[in-house]
């Protein structure tokens, strides 16, 4: 490794006191011992993930942990409603843990393993790149135990740093900065204030978030299964939008119906946007928070139909689209001050993030059977991800979970 401390990017300050977990499900039992091992091997393969956030002075950086030998990086349960343990794990992180540790959930037909990495240190499409590297080290401990993998290199985490190192930035660098609009939703924005969560300070036994109760309570989940998902999709195909258009549609009617925004208000939503795109093909597993942001905005109209408000996602979305999407927001978190990015206590802009996980990772002899994210921390979100076209949709709303989901599912099985 060239250094054990490099400097932190703007995105991950602004993500502190965010956890994304990986919900990975098997038809068999998983040796606890190659799992720990494999844990604690990512932390040398990508050695940031064996750092902690230090943020002394005017500048925050991420430091090599001196007590990596230490770290309990897996635990195991065997619980009656493995959903539950799954929602404790996903909402009940602790100050000062490590950036990665995982919950390994046995039942009799088979184990579930959840994987919960900080947002603090890479965003979604990072986290399951992961995946993986993290099955071929697993696979590897079984057969060589003794196993001890070569150190990675730390690299460049700025994104505006990395758009730079992919040589478009004479293209783009006209683009000017976009600040979001301001949010309108009214609420308890929920857990996590900026520097809480994994990767930083603390004495490990505090929580790193403030939820509305006892762990897992934000957390609602529900799933759409394969034969009417591919209905879904093959709809939406028809008039020419993506999953994303139809799930910020449904999103916005869901949230509309059950928080009761006023009518005559410009609503704006938040959608994730991967910036890989403009990173070099070698570069798109990078470990980093990459994910630069769209804020599409409605008005909204009870009597309109679910076609009528896809169509607007659907529009709006394509201009997105036109140009480098995500981009302006990445700009202008590169520009501003910390405080001046994050929303305030009683108002927010709801967040989308939609993704594929992996359908053909292989743990020893073992297939991942089904798998879902689950998404939790500062903001309110709603993570929808497919795995083998079953659609899961997991919201983090202090209050408001079920009903979101509830009523999100209704949207959906309306259309077309």
């Amino acid at each position: 490794m060239t250094s054990s401390r490099i400097p932190a990017a703007h995105l991950d300050l602004l993500n502190t006191g965010r956890q994304i977990t990986i919900v990975l499900s098997f038809a068999g039992h998983l040796d606890h011992h190659a799992v720990k091992n494999a844990l604690r091997a990512l932390l040398e393969v990508e050695p940031v993930l064996g750092c902690r956030l230090d943020r002394e002075g005017k500048k925050a950086s991420w430091e090599r942990r001196e007590d990596l030998s230490s770290l309990d990086l897996l635990s195991m349960q065997d619980v009656p409603v493995p959903e539950d343990a799954v929602k404790r794990f996903a909402t009940d992180s602790r100050i000062d843990e490590p950036l990665v540790n995982a919950l390994l959930i046995r039942e009799e037909a088979g184990d579930t393993l959840c994987i919960r990495i900080s947002h603090a240190v890479t965003d979604i499409p990072g986290a399951l790149a992961l995946l993986p590297a993290m099955a071929e080290l697993y696979s590897r401990y079984l057969a060589e135990p003794d196993f001890w993998p070569l150190e990675g290199e730390y690299s460049n985490r700025g994104a505006w740093q990395i758009i730079d190192s992919a040589g478009v930035i004479e293209t783009i660098g006209t683009i000017p900065a976009a600040r979001p609009p301001e949010p309108v939703f009214r609420g308890p924005v929920g857990a996590g204030d900026p520097g809480e969560g994994s990767g930083g300070e603390g004495t490990g036994t505090e929580r790193a978030g403030k939820g509305s109760g006892s762990p897992g309570e934000d957390i609602a989940m529900q799933g759409i299964g394969p034969e009417r998902f591919r209905v879904i999709r093959e709809a939406a195909d028809s008039r020419g939008a993506t999953m994303t258009d139809v799930l910020l549609a449904a999103y916005f009617r869901a949230l509309c119906l059950t928080l009761n925004p006023p009518e005559d208000r410009i609503l704006p939503l938040e959608v994730s946007v991967d910036m890989r795109y403009v990173v070099p093909d070698e570069d798109f597993r990078r470990i980093a928070n990459l994910s630069g942001a769209e804020f599409p905005v409605f008005a909204w109209d009870p009597d309109e139909q679910f076609r009528t408000t896809l169509t607007r996602a659907k529009e709006q979305m394509d201009a997105f689209d036109s140009g480098y999407p995500g981009l302006p927001f990445i700009l202008h978190t590169s520009v501003e001050a910390e405080d001046d990015l994050n929303q305030p206590a009683d108002a927010f802009i709801p967040l989308l993030e939609y993704h594929n996980l992996h359908d053909d990772l292989v743990f020893g002899d073992l297939s991942v059977a089904s798998g879902y994210l689950v998404c939790h921390g500062k903001g309110p979100v709603l993570c929808a991800s497919t795995f083998r076209d079953t659609l899961t949709l997991a919201a983090s709303f202090p209050g408001n979970s079920t009903e979101i989901v509830d009523a999100m599912v209704r949207e959906l099985y309306r259309f077309p």
